[in-house]
């Protein structure tokens, strides 16, 4: 992932639905599953990271809709230009 910094509209991250009220986690102690907070091109999206699901789960939007149907180009360029902001508890989607 980009360690870039971007500038992001914090106002986009709190008025997110899909990660509203979400427990953040610390970085030094993550569960098995727990998602991560992407900036991308100007949205929030969140990733499941699951150790124990066994499959991939595509970034998904404030809106709920899959940034990538496949892993993929396009999961590639999400994974070059994605800005890490922060972990929170799980609320894996799956499609």
């Amino acid at each position: 992932m980009s360690c870039a910094k971007e500038k992001l509209n914090e106002r986009a991250v709190l008025d997110c639905p899909v990660i509203a009220g979400a427990k953040i986690l610390p970085q030094d102690n993550l569960p098995c599953n727990y998602n991560i907070v992407y900036s991308f091109k100007g949205e929030i999206y969140t990733h499941c990271v699951c150790c124990a699901c066994f499959r991939w789960v595509p970034p998904v939007n404030c809106e709920g809709q899959v940034l990538c149907e496949f892993p993929d180009d396009c999961w590639k360029e999400f994974l070059e230009e994605a800005v890490y902001l922060y972990a929170i508890e799980e609320i894996c989607q799956f499609f």
